[in-house]
């Protein structure tokens, strides 16, 4: 909120020092792992790498020669061609690899009103790149990323928008086994990301160190951002600025095909609350500062019904405490504006989210499943805010058990789980070799009236006397049949309900298609 990230044109001088201290330690280990490759000879076994073979779920796992490359990068959706551009750098390997996506997106009627030009059709490519370098068996480096180039196809109002800019991917280095153990220590720009990203996917500026037992995992990270992320952005993000995160997560198999897991997340931010009359630049605006604490259980697991099929289910619960300070900004002119009031709450709120999927062995392998979800709300004049928010890290991008990841609450109204009901019923089918079509439906019912939805989609709001926020319909086809091209195509189409009034039946559309191209 009150300085510039590291780029010219300003800095912070505490985060530079930051930076030049996570800068200097990546250094010193690059040096010694190079140097001295029997250090890293001598760690012991990669145990961290089996874990993350088992969570991108391709099998590497079963392969002790996989790849450390395969091993330490790839996730359910970032997975890379077996092979890959190598070049022999000091006697190792030195992987090139990425992927190339086109993306084209329609969304009408947002705003829940024909006679409103708010249409609109986008095309974005992006190109990542990545280079993997194993310095010795258990000391590797990965560098990554990002250009972009966005356009508009269609506006409404005829407004249209075109930007290139690039963006810093994960930078980091990871050393496994550290000292014989079970230790894995990676430092630098990394992702987090939970299997249903219900807690986290995202990238962060961070320490982490991983722990690995035959039928366990744990990790504990502190992250913040050191500056910012994108060409486009002329200073850190302010909802990022001087923000300290504590991450842990621990993963229990208690049997063959169930686990536990448990997480935390603790933010402070310290980047301070400006008084009533301050005047700020628009775009530096800092709406919410919160001291906030997040602790959760999920459980996972699949039940054999012999010629029924199978049955799996996932189970979340979550609670956050802490204090938050909301600031409500009023227009000052020439793209600034000035502080109007500022109130600070006791934040006590909590959230389940759960469901079934049944695949059956029916005639063409259909998959049914069931969802609830529902986030806790709290009274508006209250001391005490009782609604859930998620954790600002959270994607809420799953599958089922189709080929595919999408938004489990709605392709798009995308809603935060916040003081919402959502009822989800979808039906699924594997096509062709490595295809599948789901469809999707969605109802959604606020827990207590209120005239806002939190992280909508959606660009209308409730009324905030009724709960009926509306209905969703998504269809979700993946085709996966070839290494290095995937194709994803998404419909979806959301009908209000009592909740927005005069718009009650109004439709609004979301359709998506996308190719990638790995290599």
């Amino acid at each position: 909120m009150r300085g510039m990230g590291l780029m010219p044109g300003g800095a912070n001088p505490t985060r530079r020092s930051r930076a030049i201290s996570l800068a200097g330690a990546t250094v010193v280990c690059l040096v010694g792992a190079v140097a001295y490759p029997e250090i890293g000879l001598a760690v012991g076994g990669p145990a961290s790498l089996a874990y993350a073979a088992r969570e991108a779920g391709d099998g590497s796992a079963d392969k002790p020669l996989a790849p450390q490359r395969k091993r330490l990068t790839e996730r359910a959706d970032e997975e890379r061609p077996d092979e890959s551009l190598v070049l022999p750098l000091w006697g190792r390997p030195l992987t090139l690899s990425g992927e190339y996506e086109i993306k084209t997106s329609f969304d009408g009627d947002l705003r829940l009103d024909d006679a409103k030009e708010d249409d609109r059709a986008r095309m974005r490519h992006k190109l990542e790149l990545e280079l993997f370098y194993p310095l010795t068996e258990a000391v590797s480096a990965f560098v990554e990323g990002k250009a972009f180039h966005e356009r508009d196809l269609y506006r409404e109002d005829g407004e249209r928008r075109e930007a290139s800019f690039l963006e810093r991917g994960e930078t980091w280095i990871h050393a496994a086994g550290l000292g014989g153990s079970g230790l894995s220590l990676q430092l630098g720009r990394q992702n987090f990301k939970d299997v249903r990203e219900w807690w986290w996917d995202t990238d962060l500026d961070s320490v982490r160190l991983h722990y690995d037992h035959e039928r366990w995992h744990a990790e504990l990270a502190v992250a913040e951002e050191l500056g910012r992320v994108s060409t486009e952005e002329d200073f850190l993000d302010p909802e990022q600025e001087d923000v300290l995160r504590v991450l842990a997560h621990a993963r229990v198999q208690v049997a063959r095909r169930h686990r536990i897991e448990l997480f935390a997340l603790h933010q402070n931010d310290r980047s301070g609350t400006e008084g009533i009359g301050r005047i700020v630049d628009q775009d530096r605006r800092d709406e919410v500062d919160g001291d906030l604490t997040w602790l959760g259980l999920r459980a996972l697991g699949r039940w054999g019904l012999g010629s029924h099929g199978k049955l799996h289910y996932w189970w979340n619960g979550a609670l956050v405490r802490g204090e938050e300070a909301a600031i409500d900004y009023d227009d000052a002119g020439g793209g600034r504006s000035f502080v109007d009031g500022v109130s600070e709450r006791r934040v006590s709120g909590w959230a389940l989210d759960a469901g079934l999927t049944w695949a059956t062995r029916w005639a063409g392998r259909p998959s049914l499943s069931l969802g609830y979800a529902v986030g806790s709300a709290g009274e508006a004049d209250a001391s005490v805010d009782r609604s859930f928010r998620q954790t600002g890290l959270h994607d809420n991008d799953g599958r089922f058990r189709g080929v595919d990841r999408f938004r489990y609450y709605g392709e798009l109204l995308e809603p935060e789980l916040s003081n919402l009901h959502i009822g989800t019923l979808s039906v699924g089918m594997p096509v062709l070799e490595s295809s599948s079509v789901e469809l999707a439906y969605h109802y959604y019912h606020q827990v207590r009236a209120a005239d806002f939805l939190r992280d909508s989609r959606l660009r209308a709001d409730p009324d905030g006397r009724r709960r009926s926020i509306g209905h969703e319909l998504d269809l979700i086809v993946g085709i996966e049949e070839w290494e290095r091209v995937r194709l994803e195509l998404v419909g979806a189409a959301f009908r209000a309900g009592a909740a927005f009034d005069d718009e009650r039946g109004e439709l609004a559309f979301r359709t998506v298609a996308k190719v990638e191209f790995l290599f």
